[in-house]
């Protein structure tokens, strides 16, 4: 995880793990929310340069969104807002999304533990820089963009919704502002050791016998 700019004012709140999930599970249902998120650009790149810069380079993202995002029913929405037919959505290859909540979770092979997503509608990019995780500088576009491989470089179509969709790892995110205030993540970010839960696996056991019990 990155560091984050230094607490300023009393109207930025720092928090951990546990804090971010429970601002994230505050948040009323499709409440607009500005969201800056690092992910890892290694899936674009040449397999030499996999190999040369690993997961070195991070994009940071800066985006509008919603909270509590479901792509089938977004996308069933917006189809029926429009007067047309919602194309076929196909079933998710990965992860559990755990309901009413806005998170899916996902084991990777060979994970200690489980991932937790923020399943996102990307309203508007504000935003994005590359940098290089161990020296913290900024990369120029063009370099990152000469890294990866031609399908890479070439513009990608518009969703069949006119939207982007996307799911960001939650210990990725940066910072977020939702409902007036803007909170930053706490550069010693880490699991609660209150007994309340110590890891994501613990969380995760947390929120799915809290939405058994609704």
């Amino acid at each position: 995880m990155s560091k984050v700019t230094e607490r300023k004012d009393a109207s930025i709140r720092p928090l951990d793990f546990l804090g971010l999930v429970s601002v994230l599970l505050s948040v009323a249902k499709g409440q607009f929310m500005t969201i800056t998120a690092d992910t890892s650009v290694k899936s674009k790149m040449t397999a030499a340069n996999k190999r040369a810069w690993g997961d070195r380079i991070i994009k940071r993202s800066t985006v509008q969104t919603q909270s509590y995002i479901d792509y089938k029913t977004a996308v069933e929405n917006e189809a029926k807002r429009n007067g047309t037919e919602a194309p076929e959505i196909k079933q998710r290859s990965w992860g559990v999304r755990l309901a009413d909540t806005p998170f899916t979770v996902h084991r990777s092979k060979g994970a200690k533990e489980a991932s937790f997503y923020l399943p996102t509608n990307i309203i508007n990019t504000l935003g994005y820089v590359f940098l290089d995780r161990e020296t913290g500088e900024e990369l120029s576009k063009d370099f990152v963009f000469g890294l990866y491989t031609p399908y890479n470089q070439k513009p990608k179509p518009v969703s069949k919704t006119g939207k982007f969709y996307r799911e960001y790892k939650v210990d990725g995110i940066v910072s977020l502002s939702a409902g007036g205030r803007k909170y930053v993540i706490a550069e010693n970010f880490k699991y609660p050791v209150d007994g309340t839960a110590k890891t994501a696996d613990e969380m995760y056991e947390i929120l799915k016998g809290e939405t058994a019990q609704a």
